[in-house]
């Protein structure tokens, strides 16, 4: 029988556009963690982000799950970046003009850009908010269109979180 994991074996840190998970002082899971770090296909918001390891009682089995919150409500067709990724472009003048310049118009790389701890565990529910649905949890998926005459907006709701607010507030 493997040995049991613990939430103390595993770390999490994230970006806007990638995710790394390796393991504390236990090498034997390198192998299986390497496979959950990598650029992600698009943006998270890192703040909502969160991750966990739900481990059985007597150790035969555990889950981690990990939670990205969008940036963008749009449909990813993968989880993993493949091919080059905007976010590693670097810059390199030529001549000595162009490195001054360079210097001077570099753009600039927002906070989330950097790589930070995650928090582990799951959001606790705060009984006193007045939000009790989020719009990650009830918009599933944003479409919209365009013509010279109209522009269009379609929502996608998730049916449980739907009807559960339905029930607290009257929509109609």
């Amino acid at each position: 029988r493997a040995p049991s994991l613990a939430v103390s074996d595993v770390s999490v840190e994230a970006s806007c556009w990638q995710v790394r998970v390796w393991s504390n002082n236990r090498s034997d899971l390198d192998e299986h963690l390497a496979a959950l770090s990598g650029d992600l296909c698009c943006d998270i918001r890192r703040d909502r982000t969160w991750w966990s390891l739900e481990v059985e009682p007597d150790g035969s089995a555990a889950v981690f799950t990990i939670e990205f919150a969008k940036k963008e409500h749009k449909l990813w067709s993968t989880l993993w970046k493949v091919g080059a990724n905007h976010h590693r472009k670097g810059y390199f003048g030529w001549t000595q003009h162009q490195q001054q310049q360079q210097q001077h118009q570099a753009p600039k790389r927002c906070i989330d850009e950097g790589v930070v701890g995650i928090r582990e565990g799951r959001p606790v529910c705060n009984i006193n908010d007045i939000f009790f649905v989020s719009r990650e949890e009830l918009c599933e998926d944003l479409e919209s269109g365009d013509d010279r005459k109209t522009v269009v907006f379609r929502i996608h709701l998730a049916a449980e979180a739907l009807e559960r607010t339905c029930k607290a507030v009257c929509l109609g």
